[in-house]
């Protein structure tokens, strides 16, 4: 009798585990740990709140605050939320913002240089809730630099003869709303054209030729305001990596520049290309 007992409750017991693992696959779910923890985790969103800025001798300090909000309940999300600058980080640890569901604290960044940041704040979520990221707030640490902008159009001859002059015009605008200190303009002459010299009027007291470049400090431009360097060059046989050839017409790149020096170091710069086709002597067309 006993024996019929123990047989009945091992097969009772087999039966009732058969139905739950049937229900469980008819109905398409297999219930596991992971499963579970992703179905209950509360939806969160991440938001910077606001920063404030404190000078110092070895830059600004940028203290960021945030802020952790559950999708639905009455209970605060706890844990840590990861502040990025794009180069640095700090960790904020949450605490509640009073009696309301919500996560808040802040964190500093020290020593930051003037300039744009991207701030961007990560929770990392807890066991009841879910991470989130919040969306890029960009700050402006210290003054905006007022930087001029520069633009650059270089024209040269477009055929020389072999041993005959042409010339290179680089015009350099200031294109930005504000000025431009110190201008400096280049024209970077290939091998091939021999710089002879520069400046307009045949001579000019600013410009200067090393090697085969042309420079002038064009001093400062104001919004909207545009000045020239004049460079003529003599044409040269054309040249390649076998042999000189004195029949065959060649395309050589003249490349000029731009540059603004502004008051806290290197500022605008700006590069245009153009090209000289060199025409051998007895040519017909130029």
């Amino acid at each position: 009798m006993h024996g019929a007992i123990v047989s009945a409750c091992r097969r009772t017991a087999g039966w009732t585990a058969g139905l739950v693992l049937g229900a469980g696959l008819a109905g398409g779910v297999l219930l596991t740990p992971g499963t579970a923890l992703a179905d209950t985790a509360v939806a969160t969103t991440t938001a910077i709140t606001g920063t404030t800025q404190t000078p110092g001798f070895i830059g600004t300090t940028l203290d960021v605050q945030v802020s952790v909000t559950p999708a639905s309940g009455t209970v605060w999300p706890s844990g840590t939320v990861t502040v990025s600058d794009g180069r640095a980080s700090c960790q904020v640890t949450l605490a509640q913002d009073g009696s309301k569901a919500v996560g808040v604290g802040d964190c500093k960044f020290f020593g930051l240089h003037n300039g744009r940041y991207a701030l961007t704040a990560t929770y990392g979520g807890s066991s009841a809730f879910a991470s989130s990221t919040s969306a890029p707030d960009w700050v402006q640490v210290g003054p905006e630099r007022h930087r001029a902008v520069l633009a650059t159009d270089l024209n040269c001859t477009a055929k020389v003869f072999a041993g005959k002059q042409g010339s290179c015009a680089l015009s350099v605008t200031n294109a930005g709303r504000f000025s431009a200190p110190d201008v400096t303009a280049q024209v970077n002459l290939p091998s091939q054209l021999r710089a002879r010299y520069c400046g307009q009027f045949w001579a000019h007291q600013g410009c200067t030729i090393s090697g085969n470049t042309a420079s002038e400090d064009l001093g400062p431009l104001r919004p909207g305001q545009t000045r020239t360097l004049t460079v003529v060059f003599t044409a040269r046989p054309g040249f390649s990596l076998w042999s000189w050839h004195h029949k065959h017409a060649i395309k050589v790149k003249v490349i000029g520049s731009a540059s603004a020096q502004d008051f806290e170091g290197p500022g605008a710069q700006s590069f245009s290309a153009d090209y000289v086709t060199i025409v051998p002597p007895g040519w017909w067309w130029a």
